[in-house]
Parts: C-alpha cells; structure tokens; sequence
C-alpha cells in the first residue's frame, strides 16, 4: 500500500527543536504542550522573532539538528518489512540547502523512503500518486486530502485537539497506525497499488 507520510510534527520533533532554540534566543520558557494553534506568532513570539527564526533555520542549518520522534524509525523499517511504500511529501521549501538538509536528515535516523515532494498541495498529490493513507499533523493539510477521499490520519498534537473532520482519525502511537494500515490491507487486499 502507498503511505504519505509529513515530516515535522509526524516524523520530526519540529515544534520541540523549535522552541529549544527560540527559548534559549528569547528566554522564554515555552514547552510543545502549550503550544495549542499552529503556528508560533502572534499567541508565542512576535511575527518579527517568527521571521528571524526562519532566517536561523536555513543560515544554521536547523533542520538537521531536530529530533526524531520515538519509535518513528521502527514504524518506517515496519512499512518496508510489511512491503508498503512510503511517500514523503513536505511543505519545506524546495531549496538546494532545505532538500539536501532533509534528506541529511532521514539518512541520519536511518528512515527509508521511495519518493519525497517538497512545497507542494499534498492533496492533490497525494490523489495524483495514487497514496491510499496520510499521516498529517496540521489540521489544514489534513482537511485538504480527506476532502480529496484519502484517508488521514491526524497525528494527535496540542495545536490540533478537539478536531474532527470526515475521512480523519485522530492517532496517538505508531501502534494505533500499524493497526490502522493491517486493517486497511485486510480488507482490501492491496499492497503496492
């Protein structure tokens, strides 16, 4: 079965690298808990600090020091070993440095992939590759590729609570999707298509 996977917020501990280096150029003291909407200004930083942040991710080279989330690589290595395929879509920009970062990034925590598509509409990628199921944190994204008839699961996160949206399941392990996935392919019988 083709899976699409997102990177930060699914994969990547994007929010909690995020709010280490913010807290520390600030001195503020934010932890992924509070942060309960998506996007950083104005409720926890100023748009201003928002935009040096994106400066420092690119100038630093960020991308390649935020963690992954636990047990991330062993639901990869799972999706191979079970025979299905995985699809990264992102909405990182499509840049030399972000790309090459990125896929640093996956090479250093050993997570395998067949495609990767950056900046791009992920539902309408997702119809047009053919992907059967979407792992997403961001409720917006998630919205536009159930609205597309693929199934989405919404990685639960503090910025996405008490959201519910036709064609969505709300996940809280990698557990929960593996038992997602296997029920997917017994009832449909479609590895690979």
């Amino acid at each position: 079965m083709k899976i699409g996977l997102d990177i930060d917020g699914v994969l990547c501990k994007f929010v909690e690298g995020v709010l280490e280096y913010m807290n520390q150029k600030y001195g503020t003291s934010w932890k992924p808990e509070d942060i309960v909407e998506y996007g950083l200004a104005p409720k926890y930083f100023t748009e201003e600090q928002v935009r040096a942040l994106w400066d420092d991710i690119y100038k630093y080279n960020l991308w390649e020091k935020f963690g992954v989330y636990e047990e991330a690589e062993e639901f990869v290595k799972w999706l191979y070993d079970e025979g299905h395929s995985s699809t990264v879509l992102t909405l990182r920009y499509n840049t030399e440095q972000c790309v090459m970062s990125t896929h640093n990034w996956f090479e250093q925590h050993q997570l395998e992939y067949d495609q990767m598509f950056f900046n791009c509409r992920k539902g309408d990628a997702c119809a047009e590759l053919g992907i059967k199921l979407f792992i997403e944190d961001s409720i917006e994204v998630a919205k536009e590729i159930a609205d597309k008839g693929i199934l989405t699961l919404l990685w639960d996160r503090p910025y996405n609570r008490n959201f519910i949206y036709p064609n969505v399941i709300r996940v809280y392990s990698w557990e929960q999707v593996k038992t997602i996935i296997s029920s997917m392919e017994r009832l449909k019988g479609d590895k690979n298509e």
